[in-house]
């Protein structure tokens, strides 16, 4: 059977374009192993000397996978098109294509990259001066700059004017602005917390009736971490806008307490319990040695009160919280050796009438039987 040239010529065409494929699947495949140990040996001749870490090249390599992937399949898209020769009327749409691909995964490569830098500068301890906060800042700037200029370049391929683009914009700008103005709001706000850094990431604050471990600051809100590991998102207009306490910037955390022991302690056990935890806070290897405060400061309604402050070693909460519980098991320990009780709110009643009196003035009662908690009390008059 004859073969006509045209059948020939397609059926080679089909075949190139089947191997272009399997070739452009078996390269993204090995990309992530390529890109490894291009970049390893890259490392190795530029740092011959000195020891590199193999980890980062791992994370580099990651970083540049996917991208690299997309660059193979649009060079294997590139090469199908040259075989399939399209018609002359789709050469620029074609050309159109492969630049903008190629371009948004060149910036996509970037783009990741930042972050594989960021961490860097985060973990070398040559860099252990910068803020973490402000290294946020740059990575988020410097992303949302390489978004803009690959959407540049990507209108400017495909022939958009850019400057009548922004003019066009320039007419609803109003409505938009109104529409925005909370967007708007927070990004000023985030740029206040930057630029006053009332926290910084990983510090723990206390922020409109909210408090936790500050997880990421980005130009819409702050993340907070609660102790319960839920997530608070707060907007950054909120934040500015609220009181801040920021328990990460203290030395030491304060402790009050108030100890309420029975009206019936003598003066004398109070004096001795006041002087033991005076002495046990002076000699407790893990409270400062600021002035502490432990005196006989009220006439409670169910207690005589003692009012003790004391500052932990600590700006932890949860060591603070293991220091808070030592200390009042050695106080526990000083009330049971002097015999003193904690008191608790008891209510005493007084009547002017005595039981009999009180029954008289109530009309004769007999043969009645009253029954509290169980027991029967026969009251007979």
């Amino acid at each position: 059977m004859d073969i006509s040239p045209q059948m020939q010529d397609f059926l080679a065409r089909a075949l190139i374009v089947i191997l272009i494929i399997i070739l452009t699947l078996f390269f993204r495949r090995i990309a992530s192993r390529v890109a490894y140990r291009l970049i390893n040996a890259l490392w190795r001749v530029m740092n011959a000397v000195r020891h590199h870490d193999s980890t980062r090249d791992r994370e580099i390599a990651d970083a540049i996978t996917p991208p690299l992937r997309l660059l193979i399949a649009i060079a294997g898209l590139q090469l199908i098109f040259l075989v399939v020769s399209l018609p002359d009327i789709f050469a620029d749409v074609r050309a159109q294509v492969i630049n903008s691909l190629g371009a948004i995964a060149i910036f996509w490569a970037i783009y990741r990259l930042v972050d594989v830098a960021t961490k860097y500068l985060e973990e070398n301890e040559r860099f252990a001066a910068l803020d973490h906060t402000l290294l946020r800042f740059g990575k988020q700037l410097l992303k949302w700059l390489i978004v803009l200029i690959a959407f540049i370049v990507v209108m400017e391929e495909w022939g958009f004017d850019l400057a009548g683009l922004v003019a066009g914009l320039g007419i609803g700008g109003l409505a938009v602005a109104l529409a925005a103005q909370d967007a708007l709001a927070n990004l000023i706000g985030y740029f206040v917390i930057i630029m006053d850094s009332p926290f910084k990431v990983n510090h723990y604050i206390e922020v409109d009736d909210e408090e936790g471990f500050v997880e990421d600051i980005s130009f819409r809100s702050t993340r907070l971490r609660k102790r319960d590991r839920s997530l608070v998102i707060i907007p950054n207009k909120t934040v500015v806008d609220s009181s801040i306490t920021n328990w990460s910037r203290l030395n030491r955390r304060q402790i009050n307490m108030t100890l309420g022991v029975t009206y019936n302690t003598p003066e004398d056990k109070i004096r001795a319990v006041i002087k033991d935890i005076h002495d046990m806070l002076e000699n407790h290897e893990r409270v400062t040695t600021d002035r502490k405060l432990v005196e006989f400061v009220e006439f409670g309604a169910s207690s005589l009160d003692i009012l003790i402050i004391y500052f932990a070693s600590t700006i932890v909460w949860d060591e603070m919280q293991r220091i808070k519980a030592d200390v009042n098991m050695k106080i526990l320990g000083i009330l049971t050796q002097q015999g003193v009780s904690v008191a608790f709110p008891t209510t005493t009643f007084n009547f002017d009438y005595s039981a009999d009196d009180l029954l008289n003035k109530a009309g004769r009662i007999t043969n009645t039987s009253i029954i509290d908690d169980g027991d029967t009390l026969d009251l007979e008059r």
